[in-house]
C-alpha cells in the first residue's frame, strides 16, 4: 500500500512539473499594448499560466527581446512546432522614433533607447518601486561604519527638502546617490541549534546633495533632497545606485537550476503572506540570483501517522506558487509573488522550477 501510494504521489510531481502553457479560451487574436501595462499583465491575457514567460516567448523567432516593449505594439498569437506562442509587431511611435519604417517587424537591441518612449516594466510598479529605490540588505555591522549625521543648522529634526545637515565621517565615493538610512531588523534564521545572519536590513530616511565637503576634519555639509521619514541623528549615510522601477528586465528561469532557499521574511513583519505580496529570501547573488528569474515555491510536507504501522511519516512538499525576484543582495534577495496556490508563510521553501 505505501509503495503504491509513494509512486500516485511521484507521478502527481511528474505531471505538475511537466506544466505547458496553458492558452486562455478567451486569448485575444492580437493585444495593442497600452500605457499602464506590464509584462506579466500582457502575458496573463493570453495564458492562464503566464510565469511560463520564458518558454511563452523563448522558442519564438520573431521577437528578440520581448521584455522591451513598447505602447502601441502589438502582441499577437503564432503557432511555433505547433505550440501557441507570442509574437511582437512594432507599433507605430516606436517605428517612427527609431525611423524603422510603420508596418514593419524589426528587432530591438538591448542597448538601443527611444528617446521620450518608455517600455512597459516587468512587474507592477506601484508594488516593487519602493523596494528597488530605496531597500538596502547590508552585512550585520556594516552599516555602524557608516558616516552619520550629527547635528543641523538650526538643531530641529529634519523634515523637508531644502534643509541643511552635517554628517561626520570618511566620505564613500561609490557610484550612486547620497541616502540617508537607519539600521533595521537583523534577517537570521534558526537551523537546528545553530542561528545563522544573513544580513541587516536598512530603513530609507533621506536623500542628499553633498553642498560642502570638510577641508579639513570629518565634517560635511549636505542638503536635504527628499525625506521619507523624518531624520535623526545617528542616521547613517551610504551611497549607492537607485535602480529605475521602470526598466523592464528579462523573466528567466535561474542560471542555477539547483536553487534551494526559504522565504525568510516578509517586509510588513508578517508572518503569512500571498499573492502579490513582496517577500525577502534568504538566497541571492551567493546562488547566481538575477532580477527577472522565477522561482517555485514549495510548501514542507505534512507529517502524519501511517494508519496500519502508526509510524509518522512526511508526505512530499507541494508545489505553493510562484514568485520572480527583482532585487538582489548577497546572500538575500526581494521578490513578489505571482501566484498562491494557498496561504504562505514564513519558512517555506523556494527551488528552481522544472518545468
Amino acid at each position: 500500500m505505501r509503495k503504491l501510494l509513494i509512486s500516485v504521489l511521484l507521478c502527481f510531481s511528474a505531471v505538475v512539473y511537466a506544466e505547458q502553457p496553458a492558452l486562455k479560451n478567451d486569448a485575444p487574436t492580437v493585444y495593442q499594448v497600452v500605457k499602464g501595462d506590464t509584462l506579466w499583465h500582457i502575458t496573463g491575457r493570453f495564458f492562464s499560466n503566464p510565469w511560463l514567460w520564458p518558454k511563452i516567448w523563448a522558442k519564438n523567432p520573431q521577437i528578440a527581446n520581448p521584455h522591451w516593449i513598447y505602447p502601441g505594439d502589438e502582441i499577437f498569437l503564432v503557432k511555433v512546432n505547433g505550440q501557441p506562442r507570442l509574437a511582437l509587431k512594432r507599433g507605430d511611435a516606436y517605428l517612427k522614433a527609431t525611423g524603422s519604417g510603420v508596418g514593419d517587424k524589426v528587432k530591438l537591441l538591448p542597448q538601443m533607447r527611444v528617446a521620450n518612449l518608455s517600455p512597459v516594466p516587468t512587474l507592477p510598479v506601484e508594488t516593487i518601486a519602493p523596494f528597488l529605490r530605496s531597500s538596502l540588505v547590508i552585512k550585520p555591522g556594516e552599516l555602524d561604519k557608516a558616516p552619520y549625521v550629527v547635528g543641523t543648522d538650526d538643531q530641529r529634526l529634519l523634515s523637508a527638502a531644502g534643509q541643511l545637515l552635517y554628517v561626520r565621517g570618511t566620505l564613500p565615493y561609490d557610484e550612486g546617490e547620497w541616502r540617508l538610512y537607519r539600521p533595521g531588523s537583523m534577517l537570521t534564521e534558526n537551523l537546528g541549534e545553530k542561528k545563522i545572519a544573513y544580513g541587516q536590513e536598512a530603513k530609507y530616511i533621506a536623500t542628499l546633495k553633498l553642498e560642502t565637503e570638510a577641508e579639513s576634519g570629518d565634517i560635511h555639509k549636505f542638503e536635504v533632497l527628499h525625506v521619507a521619514e523624518e531624520i535623526r541623528s545617528g542616521d547613517r549615510l551610504v551611497k549607492m545606485l537607485a535602480d529605475d522601477p521602470y526598466a523592464p528586465f528579462a523573466p528567466s528561469y535561474p542560471a542555477d537550476p539547483d536553487v534551494k532557499g526559504r522565504i525568510l521574511a516578509v517586509p510588513s513583519g508578517v508572518a503569512y503572506t500571498g499573492r502579490n505580496d513582496i517577500v525577502i529570501l534568504n538566497v541571492g547573488e551567493d546562488s547566481a540570483l538575477e532580477p527577472g528569474n522565477i522561482l517555485q515555491i514549495n510548501a514542507a510536507g505534512e507529517q502524519v501517522k501511517d494508519p496500519f504501522t502508526k509510524e509518522v511519516v512526511t508526505l512530499p512538499d507541494s508545489r505553493a506558487g510562484v514568485l520572480m525576484v527583482f532585487k538582489v543582495f548577497d546572500h538575500t534577495s526581494y521578490a513578489l509573488v505571482l501566484k498562491a496556490e494557498r496561504t504562505l508563510r514564513v519558512g517555506d521553501k523556494v527551488v528552481s522550477p522544472d518545468y
